[in-house]
């Protein structure tokens, strides 16, 4: 068994790290450029599993490299505040070391339905409610994007919208929207990577707007960005990690506990190159 680490916190915490924290990812950039990390932890949806969060947590206390956490902090699980608010510590306390990109979960429409309005409800009842407007607010100023070792890896959520051609396309938006405001922006948070498919097809599990990316998609968007690899999460992947394209797109998935479906929730290690899968069981 593990030990469930996770902080409590009264809605006064909560504002008072959500205040500290509102400034420090408004002035991040809407793709970080992490050009000199070679060694990087990647971590996909957590997805409130305190366990899970717990195991990587604890690795991260006791680790000096870099993590990048690729959104779905919250939703689906009962412990997204403590979830998140566990992470913005961590990275408040090292903000170049601590880094988290925007997941779908983290758009105020998603995350009314999908759990987290109803677990501050739950909690803290009318007080919930106020601290889900705070809570997404802040959300609009997470990072979509991150590329390290020079631009070799490129990590995000969901996958290749179809009207992106690279990476630095996304620079001309701007941050600070609480749901996706065109199809870009949505696409590369909802979309899944397909072998079966060239380029897009349309995505019928996920709903309107949302579409597979294919190997031919894949390859002439990682040629524009001339990147090597991409880490990507968003998908429920029960043995916690898949490869696709030829070992070049690795999607992971990272909570122990998915709505009571067991996962062997993994993490990525990227070194000098080299992608590696880490089953959190191995970690306990």
């Amino acid at each position: 068994m593990v030990k469930v680490s996770l902080k409590e916190y009264s809605p006064d915490d909560i504002r008072k790290i959500l205040r500290r924290v509102e400034g420090v990812f408004y002035d991040e950039p809407i793709v970080l450029d992490l050009g000199d990390v070679r060694r990087a932890y990647i971590v996909g949806d957590i997805h409130g599993d305190a366990v899970a969060a717990s195991i990587i947590l604890r690795l991260l206390d006791k680790s000096d490299e870099v993590f990048i956490f690729l959104g779905d902090y919250v939703d689906r699980g009962s412990y997204g505040t403590e979830v998140f608010c566990s992470l913005v510590e961590r990275k408040l306390d090292s903000p170049q070391r601590v880094f988290l990109l925007r997941g779908n979960h983290e758009c105020q429409e998603t995350n009314r339905y999908y759990g987290f309005y109803e677990e501050l409800a739950m909690k803290w009842w009318e007080e919930g409610a106020a601290l889900w407007d705070e809570f997404n607010k802040v959300f609009s100023y997470l990072p979509l994007a991150a590329r390290i070792d020079e631009g070799r890896l490129i990590c995000l959520h969901g996958g290749i919208p179809r009207r992106l051609r690279s990476l630095d396309g996304l620079k001309r938006y701007r941050k600070g929207w609480r749901d996706p405001e065109d199809d870009v922006l949505l696409e590369l948070l909802w979309n899944d990577p397909d072998e079966s498919v060239d380029e897009f097809a349309p995505n019928f599990m996920r709903g309107p707007g949302v579409f597979l990316f294919g190997r031919k998609a894949f390859e002439r968007f990682m040629q524009e960005t001339r990147a090597e690899l991409m880490v990507r999460a968003h998908t429920y992947i029960p043995e916690g990690a898949r490869w696709f394209f030829d070992k070049r797109l690795l999607s992971i998935f990272s909570p122990i506990d998915y709505v009571g479906r067991p996962v062997n929730g993994s993490i990525a290690l990227y070194d000098r190159g080299e992608l590696k899968v880490v089953e959190l069981r191995k970690l306990r």
